[in-house]
């Protein structure tokens, strides 16, 4: 097992039980060497935010051609694989589970196929990344805060820049009051949300 693999692990993590998890938010970049990165998503979701370049994502039998400022959304355990064309192509990862993501994507409307989303908000991303990197319930609670901004950025529904909406304040909030409270769960933080 890489260490990579053993950073995923949240069975014992202090954050397992929050209804989005952050695994993180990756810099990518392909050169045109023919396809790379073979890989299933095991069981998390993918977003992938073309930053620069264009590409060529290959899910399963389908396949998507990207450029700068489209988003892919790819769903937990789908095999994938990319391939640059032209100059370098680059983009960002956003890796999520927990027992809300799928409701969120649904919630989100993300259609099966690429969606020109506007330029990557590369800051949040660091900031989303450097959360993740620091294995502490507040951190992962601003990372899945972050990752919430990103995924509304990228569906259209908020600017990189806007104010989170006041349901999302309300969760936050909430997740902080909480933190050590070890039976507050998705079950209690969705029945006190308006």
């Amino acid at each position: 097992m890489t260490m990579w693999q053993k950073s995923l692990r949240l069975d014992n993590a202090p954050y397992q039980s929050l209804p989005l998890i952050v695994w993180g938010a990756i810099p990518r970049q392909v050169e045109g060497l023919g396809w790379v990165s073979v890989f299933v998503t095991r069981a998390v979701w993918e977003l992938s935010w073309t930053v620069e370049g264009r590409g060529r994502m290959q899910v399963e039998e389908e396949t998507y051609d990207l450029n700068a400022e489209d988003v892919l959304l790819i769903p937990p355990r789908k095999k994938r694989r990319a391939l640059a064309l032209g100059k370098p192509w680059r983009w960002r990862h956003l890796l999520l589970t927990g027992p809300a993501c799928e409701a969120i994507m649904n919630a989100l409307d993300f259609p099966p196929h690429p969606i020109k989303a506007g330029p990557c908000p590369e800051k949040l991303f660091e900031r989303v990344m450097n959360d993740v990197r620091e294995p502490s319930l507040p951190s992962q609670l601003r990372a899945s805060a972050g990752a919430y901004r990103i995924l509304t950025a990228a569906i259209g529904r908020n600017p990189p820049g806007a104010e989170y909406p006041s349901v999302v304040n309300q969760c936050i909030t909430m997740l902080h009051q909480e933190l050590k409270n070890p039976g507050f769960g998705v079950e209690i933080l969705a029945s006190r949300v308006n």
